[in-house]
């Protein structure tokens, strides 16, 4: 599956494979399964906290981004922009090729790549 996120004006090209995994653990060194399980526990810690402490969303955000590891984010970032584009630079030297970087909208396209890279089209 392939996505394009307009970032500073470019076109940015993410794509999921079989291989994002391996792609990964290669350039990382870590588990991308234990890293997205590990952010998956950690939002959803944050939310009951929210919801307990009914927090609004605003103080929400800054309790979820204290306690989010932003580099993991950007890992899974990077590694979809190289699996659709394998001459992008290392991963600061490409994030540092970009003025502006709106997280919120890349990180929607790189959750509907994880999702699609889970789930199967069976045919009956």
């Amino acid at each position: 599956m392939k996505k394009t996120v307009m970032i500073d004006n470019k076109a940015v090209d993410f794509e999921s494979t079989a291989a994002f995994m391996i792609k990964y653990k290669k350039q990382f060194g870590q588990n991308a399964l234990k890293e997205i399980a590990l952010l998956a526990n950690t939002i959803q810690r944050v939310k009951e906290k929210a919801k307990r402490e009914n927090l609004d969303a605003e103080t929400e955000t800054l309790e979820l981004l204290e306690h989010l590891d932003m580099e993991v984010l950007y890992n899974l970032i990077w590694i979809f922009a190289y699996t659709a584009d394998h001459s992008i630079p290392s991963l600061e030297d490409w994030l540092d090729s970009f003025e502006d970087f709106p997280l919120s909208e890349v990180l929607e396209a790189v959750m509907e790549l994880l999702s699609a890279s889970f789930s199967s089209k069976k045919k009956h």
